[in-house]
Formats: C-alpha cells, sequence, structure tokens
C-alpha cells in the first residue's frame, strides 16, 4: 500500500517552538485498511506539538465517529470516538522505534509517515465491545439473546448444585 502524502510529517521543515497539524481520516481512509472491524468514519485528528532542536514532543487529538459492526447483533454501527495520544520523535541516525512512545527517524530521511499511527490510535481509542443502544439491535438477535438469558441461571454455581449429589451427612 502507497503512503499517501498527506500523512506525512516532513520533520526538518517544522520549525522550532510550537506547530499544529490536522489531519482528516475518512472512508477512503479506512477503507484502504483492513484487519480490524473499521468500516468508514470521519475522525478528526489534532496534531499539537513542540520542537526542540531535533527532539518533538506531539500530542494526537482524535474525534470523530467510525462505522464498525456491532459486536452483539453484527449489524452496522456509527460508534463515537475520542482520545488522546503522547509520541516523542527524535531525529537520530537511523529509524528506530522501540518504545511504545519514542520513534527515532534518520536524519538523512527526515520524514514520518504517520498513516500506520493514525490507524492504531483510531483502534486503540475503540473499546471491545461495541454495541447498539438498548433496543436498537437487530430484533431476532435481541429476541435470540433474551431467550438465551432466560434459560441461563444467573447464580452460576446453581447448576453445579442440581447436578451433583452432595452428601449433608
Amino acid at each position: 500500500m502507497a503512503t499517501n502524502e498527506r500523512y506525512k510529517l516532513h520533520l526538518k521543515e517544522i520549525p522550532q517552538g510550537e506547530f499544529e497539524e490536522v489531519y482528516r481520516l475518512d472512508d477512503d481512509f479506512f477503507g484502504e485498511r483492513s484487519g480490524f472491524e473499521l468500516l468508514g468514519g470521519e475522525v478528526l485528528i489534532k496534531l499539537h506539538g513542540v520542537r526542540t532542536c531535533d527532539v518533538y514532543e506531539v500530542f494526537f487529538t482524535l474525534n470523530g465517529e467510525v462505522d464498525t459492526l456491532c459486536t452483539r447483533c453484527e449489524n452496522r454501527l456509527r460508534y463515537p470516538l475520542k482520545g488522546e495520544f503522547h509520541m516523542v520523535i527524535k531525529l537520530g541516525a537511523e529509524n528506530s522505534s522501540d518504545e511504545d512512545e519514542e520513534i527515532i527517524v534518520s536524519r538523512d530521511n527526515p520524514t514520518l509517515c504517520i498513516d500506520d499511527l493514525l490507524y492504531s490510535f483510531v483502534v486503540l481509542s475503540m473499546p471491545l465491545r461495541r454495541v447498539h443502544p438498548a433496543g436498537e439491535c437487530d430484533q431476532e438477535v435481541e429476541k435470540y439473546l433474551n431467550q438465551q438469558e432466560e434459560t441461563i441461571p444467573h447464580n452460576p454455581f446453581e447448576a453445579l448444585l442440581h447436578s451433583t449429589n452432595f452428601d449433608t451427612e
């Protein structure tokens, strides 16, 4: 997959001091990726940073909505998204990213492709369980799940008590 030019940080072009960038992730952005249940969306990512010599302290703020699948009924769901992430980017001898919050970019090629990083931030901002508000899941699935809840005992040990012959003497 080719990296889109609009998702690159040209580090040498960033002036000393504070800087800001804004990125918009849309259906096309999410459509180019697979591996997670992100079907589309509109997410605005504000990057606010401070450059001090060859060190860039960067804060990413995410705000928007993504289209994903409900983990309960598997129908499409528009999910609100918010998140904040911190990174330190340094210019060094060669590219390296051994730590979670620090990236070293080669001085010979001081350009950082952040499209995968932005996608990761979106994925990390999503909860594991994403469901429609009460009553908005597929009615057939709701009916089935409600029937299943009625047959499952509320006390997990209740089934054991009835299936085992305990001698109380």
